[in-house]
């Protein structure tokens, strides 16, 4: 990956181009949309404190959109000399399709657009292969630091993309964007006389000033201290502090799907009718924020060329507003909120958060120091199997530590965790300022009042 690692892009872009006007010579077709990307990623993975494989891809490719009246049908390729075939079986597909539910139309391509800064970095564009190498034997060296731990597995990842959509309404939009992803995990040493602990650490970011070393470092520490855990403790009703990793675990899996305007309008949200109402504590607030500076998930415009922006979802415990697609808006006849997100060129937009963003109007310096008593969750397994529509969760608590008196004390061997997340939010009273980006969740630890803790 020596040099630029795209290139290719005209001959992308001219397909585009044809395919969109390809698909307004077609008898009936009302709008036409081209999504174009190309993009390129390194990976490195670690085994058993060995760098194992290192891998170079690009994607590359057009996705077609076409709206006869209000039935849309879509086809993708990566055979750029295929484009008129593509077109035509979008168009097939339009004509068989059931129509859209009150259907607004494509974006316009009037206006400016934000730019959010921090997205992209050329120093990831151009790093060579031996770059991320010695990226990833700074991970692994990181989480070697401490005697008696090592590492098992971790990876780092690099990728560079750029994307252009055109629509038949004048829209011509294009953005390049950068991302760093680094995990490692940890165990202790056959020979260190208990049970064995593991844990892990990761960074994400938009550019490649991430300090390798220190996620191996605090890998390697955190292992160090779950070591040598307790299993008594009583169950119950407890406190319980999420650091960021397990708020973003649980969050993610058991609330954001109801949030989603296309769950909600087909019966598979538990907020459907909430606009309005609290469903949070009076402190609480998220917003999601599609133009936030270095956010993961940060771009002038969705990818359906809506214009990115800062929406409120929960304001003052409040619910003010679902996350949309152009589809589900115009089911609700709202804008967009600029959350039609894709996978890659082969996929129709759906909804999905952008840079979701948790805060409170009770932030601390310090929260480990305000709580008297109560159990602390680095991370949780099992969240993915929590009911999006009840909110029901019974997750394990991994790395759990006893906090008694303002400091951390003995490691917790096995806690599971049962409650439900809407009840969950109305008993957040209390976040700190260890603010991290975990994907597209951007939180600090915060304080929840009381869930079931079973040891």
């Amino acid at each position: 990956m020596s040099g630029n690692i795209i290139h290719g892009n005209e001959e992308i872009w001219n397909a585009a181009h044809r395919a969109l006007k390809h698909s307004m010579g077609i008898l009936g077709v009302s709008e036409a949309e081209v999504f174009a990307l190309n993009e390129r990623a390194v990976g490195i993975d670690i085994r058993r404190d060995e760098l194992e494989t290192a891998e170079e891809a690009q994607a590359y490719g057009i996705g077609v959109r076409i709206l006869i009246g209000s039935s849309m049908g879509f086809s993708s390729t990566n055979n750029l000399s295929r484009v008129s075939e593509t077109v035509e079986s979008a168009a097939r597909l339009a004509g068989v399709n059931d129509p859209y539910v009150d259907w607004s139309g494509l974006p316009s391509g009037e206006g400016s657009f934000a730019v959010p800064e921090g997205t992209y970095d050329k120093r990831i564009s151009e790093a060579s292969l031996e770059d991320c190498v010695e990226m990833a034997e700074q991970l692994r060296d990181g989480a070697n630091s401490i005697r008696g731990i090592r590492s098992t597995s971790g990876s780092v990842n690099i990728s560079v993309s750029e994307q252009r959509i055109l629509n038949s309404n004048g829209l011509d939009v294009f953005d390049r964007g950068t991302a760093a992803y680094a995990f490692i995990e940890c165990i202790t040493d056959d020979n260190q006389g208990a049970k064995p602990s593991t844990a892990y650490e990761f960074g994400f970011s938009r550019n490649i000033k991430m300090d390798f070393e220190d996620i191996g470092n605090r890998a390697a520490d955190l292992t160090h201290r779950s070591m040598k855990g307790t299993s008594d403790i009583p169950s119950g009703m407890v406190p319980v502090l999420m650091r960021p990793g397990a708020v973003a675990d649980i969050i993610g899996a058991a609330f954001v799907p109801s949030l989603s305007a296309d769950n909600v309008q087909k019966g598979r949200s538990a907020l459907r009718g909430r606009i309005g109402q609290k469903i949070a504590d009076g402190g609480f607030t998220m917003v999601d924020d599609g133009l936030l500076d270095g956010g993961i998930c940060s771009a002038s415009f969705d990818d359906e060329g809506v214009q990115s922006k800062r929406a409120e979802i929960i304001s003052g415990g409040i619910l003010k507003s679902f996350m949309y697609d152009l589809r589900s808006a115009s089911v609700d006849n709202v804008s967009s909120t600029g959350n039609g997100m894709r996978s890659s060129y082969f996929s129709i937009p759906a909804v999905c958060a952008r840079n979701l963003i948790i805060s409170h109007d009770n932030s601390v310096d310090d929260l480990i120091a305000e709580t008297d008593y109560g159990v602390l969750a680095h991370s949780l397994i099992g969240s993915h199997t929590s009911n999006p529509v009840s909110g029901d969760f019974s997750v394990e608590a991994r790395n759990a530590f006893i906090v008694r008196n303002g400091s951390i004390e003995q490691p917790i061997t096995s806690l599971m965790l049962s409650g439900n997340v809407f009840e969950m939010l109305k008993s957040i009273n209390m976040v700190g300022n260890d603010v991290r980006m975990v994907g597209n969740i951007v939180t600090p630890t915060v304080s929840v009042g009381e869930l079931i803790i079973i040891s």
